[in-house]
C-alpha cells in the first residue's frame, strides 16, 4: 500500500502508530498528508523516531531546533 495516498485502516483503529526513520523517504510535499493519516488511524498517539538530514528537501525547506525554515 502507498502510504502517501492513505493508510488502509479505519479511523482510530490502532492504539499507537510507530514509525522509525521512514519519513525521510516520503516526498516533502506529502509529509503533511502522511502525518495526518497517522494521526487519523491512531487512538492514543503517534511515535516518530527520525534521523536528522543535513540536506535541503526538494521543496527547499529544512528543520532546525527553532522549527522549519525556507531555504
Amino acid at each position: 500500500s502507498d502510504v502517501t495516498q492513505s493508510i488502509p485502516f479505519q479511523s482510530k483503529s490502532v492504539d499507537v502508530v510507530f514509525s522509525v526513520a521512514a519519513l525521510l523517504y516520503i516526498p516533502g510535499g506529502k509529509i503533511h498528508h502522511v502525518l495526518s493519516e497517522m494521526v487519523r488511524v491512531a487512538r492514543k498517539g503517534v511515535v516518530l523516531i527520525e534521523q536528522e538530514v543535513d540536506t535541503l528537501s526538494a521543496e527547499g525547506s529544512f528543520v532546525t531546533d527553532e522549527g522549519t525554515n525556507s531555504g
